[in-house]
């Protein structure tokens, strides 16, 4: 029998399971890349508190951790960036629970990990 004739008789049950597959699988694939990027910027966000906890002095015979340190401005920074980390996390955890229970046929739920 042809394809043509073939897709021509399929039940309706195989043509909403084929669909249902592709879109699951483009489901799957833009939370995947959901969760990439929230890895990506929450790594950029450690390493610019990385580098902004960095305080050792420029040289190795200054005693000063860097020229024109501003505690007040380094406190308000280094606060932001903890925030920014905890928010991004807590969004990186719930993508990743949404991940699990929306496409993994796996039928226990999964805890939030980070509530």
């Amino acid at each position: 029998m042809s394809k043509f004739k073939n897709v021509l008789i399929a039940s309706n049950e195989k043509l909403k399971e084929d669909r249902a597959n592709l879109l699951l699988e483009d489901a799957k694939n833009e939370q995947s890349a959901l969760i990439t990027d929230l890895r990506g910027e929450l790594n950029s966000l450690k390493r610019q508190q990385s580098v902004l906890a960095d305080l050792g002095p420029e040289t190795t015979l200054d005693l000063k951790p860097g020229k024109g340190f501003n505690a007040k401005e380094w406190v308000r920074q280094m606060h932001q960036l903890c925030i920014s980390i905890e928010e991004k996390s807590f969004e990186l955890n719930l993508a990743e629970h949404f991940m699990f229970e929306w496409f993994t046929d796996s039928e226990e739920p999964t805890p939030i990990s980070k509530f």
